[in-house]
């Protein structure tokens, strides 16, 4: 019989441990998305939003039209759009690139993202 009902603490089970946010976002397939330049600010890892302004009114956070930078540890391409349900301007982060800056153009005006492998993109430069 297993011990884990009897475990008053997580970690007193064999194989569980805390990971970092990195490891969260590689091992969950989700990407960070920050505030600020240079990743800085406040950070999310997400799956994938299709409209950041309901999602921040849901969870309290504020990160439609605030986005500076990023960085994809999956294994996956990323689209960022200009508008919700992934539509508008777009443009697309390569598997292990991260932008320090996302640069004037999208600087703040990120509404919505997602995996390459849910829908399209093109490649940044």
């Amino acid at each position: 019989m297993s011990k884990i009902n009897n475990q008053s603490n997580l970690f007193n089970i064999e194989g569980v441990q805390d990971i970092c946010y990195e490891s969260a976002a590689s091992y969950s397939g989700g990407i960070r998305v920050y505030t600020g330049a240079n990743f800085t600010g406040q950070v999310r890892t997400a799956k994938g939003v299709p409209d950041l302004s309901v999602s921040d009114r849901l969870e309290g956070v504020k990160f439609n039209n605030e986005i500076s930078s990023i960085k994809n540890d999956t294994d996956k391409p990323w689209a960022f759009y200009k508008k919700a349900g992934y539509s508008g301007e777009r443009f697309t982060l390569k598997p292990g690139q991260s932008m320090k800056f996302v640069g004037r153009r999208f600087n703040d005006t990120i509404t919505s993202y997602r995996s390459e492998a849910d829908g399209g993109g093109q490649a940044a430069s």
